[in-house]
């Protein structure tokens, strides 16, 4: 795992955050989201998605999401 990515995984545990990411249909999508636990809501599974994505809560559509972590593009956080 890259160092952007490990800043990425942290920040999206303690902010929300913006991830800018390229979809797989090639469409650059902005996404605020975080997984802070306060703002998840109760769920069951175990949420594993493997190494390759990384699975957000998507704060404006209020809704799992996951993105491929090879198409990240940047992030910044939400103030």
């Amino acid at each position: 795992m890259n160092f952007m990515l490990k800043d990425l995984h942290k920040l999206l545990q303690e902010d929300i955050v913006t991830v800018i990411f390229r979809k797989k249909n090639g469409e650059i999508r902005e996404m605020v989201c975080t997984q802070m636990p306060e703002h998840l809501p109760e769920t069951s599974g175990n949420g594993n998605a493997g190494t390759e994505v990384t699975t957000v809560f998507d704060l404006d559509n209020q809704g799992w999401r996951s993105f491929r972590n090879d198409s990240i593009i940047g992030y910044e956080i939400v103030n």
